[in-house]
């Protein structure tokens, strides 16, 4: 895939379940002019509970009851829904792609997400991506698709992420919206003051999600826009001034690994280090060895993700991929000093984990 050439599109429960179809078909007329224009998308579509409501409501059948314990349910009504609104409103194929936290989190499920979803575009194929909200629980649910969005940008390495909803733009004012965002690195102090609620009666997100999606996604480079109907996204993405607003990375960006590390990737477990190697992993930009580690907390294999924490902080201060098992590590540190030292001799079993392994988390 050319990486300049994809978008992905976050598309709001609140344009999909409008009422005035103008919103969505403005939406629509959007993404055929950037197709017409070179750009491949990849669409994140909310609104499943939502369209689920309308067609259960259409069809005469009760969804009385508690919204929460029915969400499953409209969820699963709803997709079929969105699925046939993107295809015939796009005229061309498309296909849907139901994720969860563990397709993102697990590094052999992200790696096969990202070959599906190449294969689709290589091919032609619009993907219509979307929680998996019938199912998804707890732990296996990400909340919103402001993050998942986000995810699914920094997992393919593309430079354009727009979130399209019913807002256009965000005010550093708000709710007196007189004092339009335009342009702004997602490290501005600004973004601070920016709206933290959501107008929306249909959604999960808000102004706070986007943002928080827009400082995920800019971690390995992506831009960021916020608009509605009244968006000029090429203008946007020739980082002029748009009647939305354009979210830029900072100069700090890391490798594609290191951001699914420090962004998406669940620890399976910590290690919890002494002060000298904090300092030696914050300012030296040195490995973990074995003599730093004070304990280990839950159980993990080779080059499962681990969290490593301060001992005395208990701040999270690096993710990576740990190269000894947890009951290795609790074994070592039960040996005697003798038999320590000679592990520690063979400099191959010294490391823990690696720093090209490590992703720091200030």
């Amino acid at each position: 895939m050319n990486r300049d050439q994809l978008i992905v599109i976050k598309v709001g429960s609140a344009v999909m379940a409008n009422h005035d179809r103008s919103v969505f078909l403005s939406c629509v007329k959007m993404i055929l002019d950037l197709i017409n224009s070179g750009m491949k998308p990849i669409i994140v579509s909310s609104g499943a509970v939502a369209k689920g409501a309308q067609k259960l409501k259409q069809l005469g059948l009760n969804c009385g009851g508690n919204r929460t314990e029915l969400k499953p349910m409209l969820a699963t009504v709803g997709q079929a829904e969105i699925i046939n609104q993107w295809a015939y409103s796009l005229n061309t194929c498309v296909a849907q792609v139901l994720v969860d936290r563990q397709h993102l989190n697990d590094r052999m499920a992200f790696k096969e997400t990202y070959s599906l979803i190449e294969n689709m575009v290589n091919h032609k194929i619009i993907p219509i991506i979307n929680e998996n909200d019938g199912l998804n629980r707890r732990e296996k649910s990400l909340g919103n698709n402001d993050l998942l969005a986000a995810m699914i940008s920094t997992m393919l390495g593309v430079k354009w992420l727009l979130m399209y909803t019913d807002i256009d733009a965000l005010y550093s004012d708000f709710p007196n919206n007189s004092k339009r965002v335009i342009k702004v690195d997602v490290s501005d102090p600004v973004l601070n003051n920016v709206a933290k609620g959501t107008n929306s009666s249909v959604g999960t997100g808000g102004m706070f999600s986007k943002i928080v999606a827009a400082k995920t996604a800019a971690s390995s480079g992506v831009h960021s826009i916020i608009g509605n109907d009244s968006l000029n996204v090429f203008a946007a993405m020739k980082l002029n001034d748009c009647n939305g607003t354009l979210l830029v990375p900072s100069d700090k960006t890391v490798s594609k690994i290191k951001c699914w590390l420090k962004e998406t990737a669940q620890a399976k477990g910590q290690i919890i280090i002494d002060s000298g190697a904090t300092h030696a992993i914050s300012f030296k930009k040195a490995s973990l060895l074995s003599n730093g580690v004070e304990n280990v907390v839950g159980s993990f294999n080779k080059r499962d993700v681990v969290e490593l924490v301060d001992f005395q902080s208990k701040r999270v201060l690096a993710k990576g991929f740990s190269k000894w098992t947890s009951k290795d590590l609790k074994e070592f540190k039960c040996l005697t000093a003798k038999s320590q030292q000679k592990i520690k001799n063979q400099s191959s079993k010294q490391v823990v984990v690696h720093r090209n392994d490590m992703v720091l988390m200030g």
